[in-house]
């Protein structure tokens, strides 16, 4: 199967690689794919993986819609919630896969809720490439159930400028977590989303200590003084309890204090 990524991040990198390893013919592009002038390559391509950012979602499915071939699969293997909402007002949402890839296992699912013999084809591909892959009739709740956790780690740890193992050991950063994972959780029962999991706050503190010594993605990023993906994480759960009227004030100032940082990182004392 031809393959074409974009974005060379870390995820999109070692899928590339992976892919290539199993004998695929794989294309990697960078998010600014009209630049490279290289589009016409995803007119050959039988699966084109989505690993950017989520700001930057809109702008790549615009540069390579009219690339994209009939039969041709989107799949967003990204953070947070309405990169497909975004893909879709682009691309049949027949054709488009989402997915999420944490602690080693990947999952994978259209928004028909449907097993059809092309989301097979994409989870033969990524399994055999070393990305152990389920599919699920119910993209939505797992996308949620990431979400829930991201909302309740990546901001506070990138504030803190601490690592996960950490939130969950001090009592006031603890304590915080399971406020900003409360209201996330009491959006998500609002619109009926079924967790993949039975206790929230069990379940972020569990991916805290397993993965303790290890900087989040947004951490990361205010590190680098890069932009984050709040808006689609935390800011996301916002948008969704405003159109609920719930009130979220501990995710509300986990956004505001990101982008502030984010706004001002010329003025930062070191």
């Amino acid at each position: 199967m031809k393959t074409a990524i974009i974005g060379p991040g870390p995820l999109g990198t070692l899928l590339a690689a992976n892919l290539s390893r199993s004998k695929n013919e794989v294309i990697l592009l960078d998010k600014d794919i009209e630049k490279e002038k290289k589009s016409s390559l995803i007119g050959s391509s039988d699966a084109i993986f989505i690993c950017v950012k989520s700001y930057d979602t809109e702008a790549v499915i615009k540069s390579i819609k009219n690339f994209i071939k009939d039969n041709s699969y989107v799949i967003s293997l990204q953070s947070g919630i309405g990169n497909l909402q975004i893909i879709s007002e682009y691309v049949d949402t027949g054709r488009i896969i989402g997915g999420i890839t944490s602690q080693g296992q990947t999952i994978i699912g259209q928004g028909s809720g449907k097993v059809l013999g092309g989301i097979r084809e994409i989870s033969s591909l990524l399994t055999k490439a070393n990305f152990p892959t389920k599919i699920t009739k119910d993209i939505n709740s797992v996308t949620w159930s990431k979400l829930i956790i991201d909302a309740g780690i990546n901001a506070l740890s990138a504030i803190t400028r601490l690592k996960n193992g950490v939130l969950v050991k001090n009592e006031h950063t603890r304590d915080i977590m399971r406020r900003a994972v409360s209201e996330a959780v009491k959006v998500a029962k609002r619109k009926k989303v079924k967790l993949t999991y039975d206790d929230p706050i069990q379940k972020v503190e569990s991916v805290c200590r397993a993965t303790a010594d290890e900087q989040s993605p947004m951490l990361q990023d205010l590190i680098g003084r890069r932009q984050t993906e709040i808006e689609f994480i935390n800011g996301a759960v916002i948008r969704q309890a405003k159109n609920l009227n719930i009130k979220t004030p501990v995710n509300d100032m986990l956004t505001e204090f990101v982008k502030s940082i984010e706004e001002n990182y010329k003025n930062i004392v070191n």
